[in-house]
């Protein structure tokens, strides 16, 4: 009976992480470059990653009651799909590198779209606390 323990890590391609990032919120950009980190075992990154993540996250749930109304919808998450993209290229690896790789292979689209929809909703409960937060404390009316 032999057992495979050269399993593959799985990890997110630059497009993956953008798609994400794009429809799941900054959320999910921070958990999947953060899962990266994870599977490389760069887990300096990684906490960083967090880090930055949450102060980015407290920033602009705290600069949007202050943004005018004709702000357009798409900036921000088009903003945190390509800065995702480019540190997951320019910190981790290509979708290339991962294909030739033999320590890596990437996750399902699926899993994508369904990790999207999970931090979406989790982003959308957050902006809601934040929102509610604000009016009590008579930021926004």
């Amino acid at each position: 009976m032999d057992i495979n323990v050269n399993m593959k890590k799985k990890v997110y391609t630059p497009q993956q992480a953008a798609s994400a990032a794009f429809f799941g919120g900054p959320i999910a950009s921070t958990m999947l470059i953060k899962k990266n980190f994870d599977a490389m075992a760069n887990f300096e990154l990684s906490r960083k990653t967090c880090i930055f993540g949450v102060v980015f996250v407290v920033c602009l749930l705290s600069l949007l009651p202050f943004l005018p109304e004709k702000f357009p919808n798409y900036v921000i998450p088009m903003l945190t799909a390509i800065f995702t993209k480019l540190i997951v290229e320019n910190f981790q690896f290509k979708k290339e590198e991962i294909l030739m790789s033999e320590d890596f292979e990437f996750h399902s689209n699926w899993r994508v779209f369904g990790e999207s929809i999970l931090f979406m909703l989790l982003f959308f409960i957050v902006l809601f606390l934040s929102f509610t937060l604000f009016s009590l404390l008579g930021v926004v009316k």
